[in-house]
């Protein structure tokens, strides 16, 4: 019921994931990931025809479905390591793949679980779009990432980190990665994941980042149940140097009305230093 797989990961039992593409993708059955292109694409390349309408019509770019596994009750807490492994895995060569368009600029990486997310499929996936516009949030943390460098000396990410430590917002911190609830949150328990230093990269340290992230979802379920969930990877345009990544992950148990979206203003009913205390004490189960 899905278009024919343009990536699939195995899991061989050596501990890397075997990568097959186009081909060789196709009619794999025992696959851990498969990737294929998104049934109705907000995006897509120019040199794809389509039977229902003029491919002009659509904005330039790539919108890809990543199935995060073949257990349709799965989700990223519950994956083994070599499971993660593949799943960013998968993300990353689907990334790179795309980046290597020229006129592709920006690439999104983003989760809807639960049909309150507005995840039209129950089965677990992961989209990624590629496009040759940068979305207006990342140009924002772009240009103030700029203007913070430029005034203090040191990147937008390091002083909210910084002010996360001080207000004793910071759940969990290792010399790579460092999860912590937001000044400003547009829903209670929202949490992010950023590099505790520079020149930590969410490709390279793969594993780490698949761990601490897996630790929140739980942490976060166990807190909430089974909330519906979304999160997004905030990427660097490409090409660009020194804006630093980070993770999302806004749980859906507000609703959005006239005010939050009429003014991008946001009322939540906790504090972040509770949802940061509240977190702090699923941690030690780990």
């Amino acid at each position: 019921m899905t278009p024919p797989a343009e990536l699939v990961l195995r899991l061989p039992g050596d501990g890397q994931p075997q990568v097959l593409y186009d081909e060789e993708a196709r009619d794999v059955k025992d696959w851990q990931v498969r990737s294929f292109p998104n049934l109705f694409p907000a995006f897509r390349p120019t040199h794809v025809p389509s039977d229902q309408t003029d491919s002009g019509l659509f904005a330039y770019g790539y919108h890809m479905i990543l199935v995060d596994s073949p257990s349709h009750g799965g989700d990223l807490d519950s994956f083994t390591d070599i499971e993660l492994r593949a799943y960013l895995t998968g993300l990353r060569l689907i990334k790179d793949f795309h980046e290597s368009d020229e006129r592709i600029k920006c690439t999104s990486i983003f989760k809807n679980h639960g049909r309150e997310a507005g995840a039209s499929i129950p089965h677990p996936h992961t989209q990624i779009i590629s496009s040759e516009f940068i979305p207006q949030s990342i140009r924002r943390e772009f240009d103030l990432d700029e203007e913070i460098r430029r005034d203090e000396g040191r990147q937008a990410i390091s002083k909210l980190l910084e002010e996360a430590e001080e207000a004793e917002r910071v759940v969990f911190q290792n010399k790579h990665f460092t999860a912590f609830t937001p000044f400003a949150p547009i829903s209670p328990y929202e949490f992010w994941i950023a590099p505790t230093e520079q020149d930590i990269d969410w490709k390279d340290e793969d594993m780490e980042f698949g761990k601490v992230l897996r630790m929140m979802i739980h942490s976060m379920k166990k807190l909430l149940g089974q909330a519906p969930y979304n999160f997004y990877l905030h990427l660097p345009p490409k090409d660009s140097l020194g804006f630093r990544w980070h993770l999302e992950c806004v749980p859906r148990v507000n609703t959005f009305a006239g005010y939050e979206l009429g003014f991008e203003t946001y009322i939540i009913t906790q504090f972040p230093e509770e949802s940061a205390k509240s977190y702090k004490e699923q941690i030690p189960r780990f």
